[in-house]
């Protein structure tokens, strides 16, 4: 199964990798970033962890002190409690679709699970669009990325990059739109639960993330415009072993 540490790895290189000097504690304090505020006062993010987030996952007001001071440590066990809980990392099998997703969650919040979900009906299985994990979505999950996985993975950065689009009210993929809608997602980018990178950023790092697993050719790939046959597939065995139930309890 997945390990957190690797998928924290994969969150903190997009963190760190914006200052200049090496070895430099990566806090930020950014006036137009709300995030950035907890209280009404501007407190910055380490570690990738904003003030809002420090204030929700420790249920109080932090001091400005407290956000520049915090270890890595500290901040590790905030992101394996808001974060790799709410994907229940510990039992996904792909650990690249682990870090993908993390990572996703952590810039959009749940509509990374969303995403996540309608790629698994496209595939054929049968799933509620919630935007919480659940059994049925893990299993889906698993199942698609034992065998296609690559492909799995870059549709799921595709998907990610176009809702990115229609958040920031930039033109998309019709058929995405369509999707997106029917999940009565926020028109507007303001509503995202993490707001910390611009539009250009978010998909400069979705970009990054979906050729990291085009390198590694041990994985199948299955087309895009083959997910919706492989559904129909599935769909079709799921049938003939219906009707071969009925017919041996008829008989």
């Amino acid at each position: 199964m997945a390990d957190f540490y690797d998928a924290l790895d994969f969150l903190l290189e997009s963190q760190v990798e914006k200052y200049d000097e090496a070895g430099q504690r990566p806090y930020h304090c950014d006036p137009d970033n709300p995030t950035h505020y907890a209280g009404g006062m501007l407190m910055g993010s380490i570690w990738g962890l904003t003030a809002q987030d420090y204030a929700i996952a420790e249920q109080r007001i932090p001091r400005r002190e407290e956000i520049a001071r915090l270890s890595i440590e500290e901040a590790a066990q905030i992101h394996h409690d808001m974060l790799w809980l709410a994907i229940s990392g510990d039992k996904i099998k792909s650990q690249a679709m682990a870090n993908c997703l993390m990572d996703a969650y952590h810039h959009i919040g749940s509509h990374a699970i969303s995403i996540l979900q309608c790629l698994c009906k496209c595939y054929g299985h049968q799933i509620n669009i919630t935007g919480l994990m659940n059994k049925q979505s893990l299993q889906a999950l698993n199942m698609l990325t034992d065998h296609f996985e690559a492909a799995f993975y870059n549709r799921f950065n595709d998907a990610r990059r176009q809702l990115l689009l229609y958040l920031f009210g930039r033109p998309m993929e019709a058929g995405w739109r369509a999707c997106f809608q029917a999940w009565d997602v926020a028109v507007s980018h303001d509503m995202l639960s993490v707001p910390q990178l611009t539009l250009e950023g978010q998909l400069g790092r979705v970009g990054r993330a979906g050729a990291m697993l085009v390198e590694r050719e041990k994985f199948r790939v299955l087309a895009p415009d083959m997910a919706l046959v492989f559904g129909g597939v599935l769909a079709a065995v799921r049938v003939c072993v219906l009707v071969g139930v009925c017919l041996l309890c008829w008989g």
